[in-house]
């Protein structure tokens, strides 16, 4: 089982033994059930979210999504968007491993370690000022991150660990550990930055190559969401 106390080569070997079982459960999850729900869907976008128990003790979570019923028919294996978590108890709160939604330098995949300070971040600069309403999660504010958040983009600074990066509702911040494991510290909103901070943050995003190819919303932080129509339950 996962434990916050562990080092991070025996975190990575941890998800990396459950990962193909995790694997192979998506696969079945999406052929024994969740491909004939999507198909009857009468609203598009769709997105699931459930959870499976590894015999290591890992209880992941996963959100599976459906942009459109023609996703549903496709013929390739990549059919719909996947991203799944796990969480871990620490002293300060509840943290997150996710193994990536990117690749690294070195193609290799990593697991990226979201600390509990991160979330604590999260909510008090984005959830709080945009008075959103955690309900439809069932006040779950990391499965409302990941639900909104499955897209990272991240980068390292030359010669150093220090990486930034954004994702749809902002931008983060964090250490390359080594090149298969990322800890994000904590999350940045562009918007309640006061100039001299937003210029700062804009230029190092420039330098990795990962603000100029941003869209407006994304770069100004909007509270902008992925819009889901339905929920399958199950």
């Amino acid at each position: 089982m996962l434990i916050e106390s562990m080092t991070r080569e025996e975190t990575f070997r941890e998800i990396m033994r459950d990962l193909p079982l995790l694997k192979h459960w998506q696969r079945a999850k999406w052929k024994d059930e969740l491909r004939s729900k999507f198909a009857h869907c009468p609203v598009f976008p769709a997105h699931a979210y459930r959870t499976w128990t590894s015999p290591n003790k890992n209880k992941w979570e996963t959100y599976f999504y459906c942009v459109s019923k023609k996703q549903v028919f496709r013929p390739e294996v990549q059919r719909l968007q996947v991203l799944s978590w796990v969480r871990f108890n620490a002293d300060n709160g509840r943290g997150a491993y996710s193994f990536s939604g990117f690749r690294t330098h070195s193609e290799r995949m990593a697991v990226v370690k979201y600390i509990p300070h991160f979330f604590l971040r999260f909510h008090q600069r984005f959830i709080e000022p945009n008075h959103i309403d955690l309900t439809p999660f069932d006040g779950d504010l990391i499965r409302y991150f990941f639900f909104h958040n499955i897209d990272i983009n991240i980068g390292a600074e030359p010669n150093g660990h220090v990486v930034y990066g954004t994702i749809p509702q902002g931008f983060i911040f964090g250490r390359e550990e080594q090149n298969t494991f990322f800890t994000l510290k904590t999350y940045i909103n562009y918007n309640i930055l006061n100039h001299k901070k937003q210029e700062k943050l804009a230029r190092i995003l420039k330098l990795l190559n990962i603000w100029n190819s941003l869209p407006f919303e994304v770069q100004h932080s909007k509270p902008g969401s992925f819009k889901v129509a339905t929920q399958l339950k199950g």
